[in-house]
């Protein structure tokens, strides 16, 4: 995650109550590949973010730095993430009875797809000691377009011996979803802030479906 303090860009414009001098402006990317612990599984993650954060109540500061409130803050922004991970499992499989056998060989297949589009709306507060360690709280609004696809599936040709009868063996467990339209959370975190670059660990809890997360992270802005 990089950012970009916009108060250096002394040319922006107050619009109505919002002062774009008073925000930060923020950029994350991520994106792997599933490690290779098995080569039968495959897959990537991926993830992509814009936000802008206003400070609308200015910070308080105690004499000599000792502790400071940092005001209010307002974030918005824009976040796609998408997720793919399939499991692929060869078989071979025969089966004898009497004088007819039969073969099959195929594939066994498992795994999900994700993807996700979000609008967080957040508003925060926190509190500064000794110049480097903070804490800070806060809810958000997350409004989202997702839709997750779990894969589940069985094909395979089955041959027979003694006879020209063939046939193929399948079965498909899998299933369509999308996310809720708009979900509520609140978090709490501390971070390290050694000026250009911040050291955060943030837990958060979804009021709406009841999840949990712990989110560890690095963030450098200028």
């Amino acid at each position: 995650m990089g950012g970009l303090n916009l108060r250096i860009l002394p040319f922006l414009p107050e619009i109505g109550p919002i002062d774009l001098k008073k925000s930060k402006l923020y950029v994350n990317f991520f994106a792997m590949e599933i490690p290779n612990f098995d080569k039968n599984l495959t897959g990537d993650l991926s993830s992509f973010g814009i936000h802008l954060q206003n400070k609308i109540i200015d910070p308080v500061k105690l004499p000599l730095g000792i502790a400071k409130w940092y005001g209010v803050d307002v974030s918005t922004g824009l976040d796609f993430s998408s997720q793919k991970i399939q499991y692929v499992y060869p078989f071979k499989k025969t089966k004898t009875s009497g004088s007819l056998t039969a073969n099959s060989t195929g594939n066994a297949t498992l795994g999900a797809e994700m993807s996700t589009f979000t609008i967080p709306i957040e508003v925060s507060s926190g509190i500064g000691l000794f110049w480097i360690f903070n804490m800070y709280a806060g809810a958000g609004l997350d409004l989202n377009v997702a839709s997750a696809e779990s894969i589940a599936n069985v094909k395979a040709p089955v041959t027979f011996t003694g006879t020209t009868a063939e046939a193929v063996a399948a079965i498909d467990l899998g299933s369509k979803g999308n996310a809720s339209v708009a979900d509520i959370r609140l978090f709490v975190g501390g971070q390290l802030d050694f000026t250009v670059m911040k050291l955060d660990v943030q837990y958060q809890k979804n009021i709406t479906n009841n999840a949990m997360a712990v989110n560890f992270g690095t963030r450098i802005y200028w």
